[in-house]
């Protein structure tokens, strides 16, 4: 689901199941229509499904596309990763701080900012309780796509000036939330066995 996209980091994840004596299957498709001709081929069959794209196309060449985890689970076949409804909430980082606003998780204040709200930026940084430095990045991308150590600004000008040059590189809405110090952890849980593992691993 968007990792190990790179034909290198593919074949390293595919050599390390190889030397488990997990048989692999490598197997690209174009558009909806081969995918589809594929798990229906793989139906009923002892797999488990690692897939490595967010969407498919649904004509080859095409540019409409469709979520890849919706179509695997049309097909009730298990799979590697999260959920096409768990991956629509993460990869759209205003709304996934949104849900979780909701459920009363601590959260750092944020706003998303459109091209409409520029010229109210202060009132925008005011009303949503926003206080510098504030860190500013895509809200659609994943794999820290934009983000740099330029990513956080001290004070209006500066949010300004990067609200627009993400916006105009990678679409608007831009996500600004208040800078918090420390480490990122990322934690994976497998559901494997009688309860769930943990491995979480940080970047300094």
């Amino acid at each position: 689901m968007g990792w190990a996209t790179d034909f290198a980091s593919q074949q390293a994840a595919i050599a390390s199941l190889r030397r488990a004596d997990i048989e692999v299957v490598v197997d690209e498709v174009a558009d909806l229509s081969q995918l589809e001709t594929l798990l229906t081929a793989l139906a009923g069959q002892d797999v488990l499904i690692w897939p490595n794209a967010y969407h498919v196309a649904t004509v080859e060449g095409g540019e409409q596309t469709v979520w890849l985890g919706d179509v695997i689970d049309s097909f009730n076949l298990p799979m590697i990763g999260t959920n096409a409804t768990a991956l629509k909430n993460v990869l759209a980082k205003s709304q996934c701080q949104q849900l979780l606003e909701q459920h009363n998780v601590a959260i750092p204040a944020f706003a998303a900012i459109n091209e409409a709200m520029l010229d109210d930026l202060p009132f925008v940084v005011q009303s949503r309780n926003l206080s510098f430095p504030l860190f500013v990045k895509p809200d659609n991308l994943s794999t820290s796509k934009g983000i740099s150590q330029d990513c956080m600004v001290e004070d209006i000008d500066a949010l300004k000036a990067k609200v627009i040059e993400l916006g105009e590189q990678f679409g608007y809405p831009v996500m600004v939330e208040e800078f918090l110090p420390g480490r990122d952890i990322t934690v994976a849980v497998f559901l494997s066995g009688e309860k769930p593992t943990l491995l979480a691993t940080y970047y300094d």
